[in-house]
């Protein structure tokens, strides 16, 4: 289900103590479904394994392939490069795709009342925020 959400904060990465120390981080954008849609007011997330040891994400990381819809392009090779900030987020309202979660971590099913949508992904940008310039 594709539905126009705000970005309303963007988690910088960490590594989640629960998978261990070696585990990759992960980022977490949070969305605002806009009013008039499925699911208005409700708050998802999108989660984004990063790099480790603050590397640069390749083309096909989730992350670099959304940042550059939100940035409305790839970032510049000439001249200064142009750092992947989260801050591209912050406001901007998107076309989200949205998935129901139907089982844990462990592939095991997740009964009806602990089923949850996230954003699967980004489709378009819609506006861009104020705090996103």
């Amino acid at each position: 289900m594709i539905v126009q959400a705000q970005c309303t904060e963007f988690v910088p990465p960490r590594v989640s103590r629960r998978f261990g120390k070696n585990s990759a981080p992960t980022a977490y954008a949070k969305f605002t479904i806009l009013d008039g849609e499925t699911a208005a007011g409700e708050e998802l997330f999108c989660a984004y394994s990063m790099p480790k040891n603050d590397g640069r994400p390749s083309a096909a990381n989730k992350f670099a392939r959304h940042w550059c819809i939100a940035n409305e392009g790839p970032p510049r090779r000439k001249g200064p490069r142009e750092r992947m900030a989260y801050k591209r987020f912050l406001g901007s309202i998107f076309e989200v795709e949205l998935r129901l979660v139907t089982e844990g971590a462990r592939g095991q099913k997740l009964a009806p009342e602990n089923q949850y949508l996230v954003v699967h992904n980004i489709v378009s940008l819609v506006a861009r925020g104020e705090k996103s310039r």
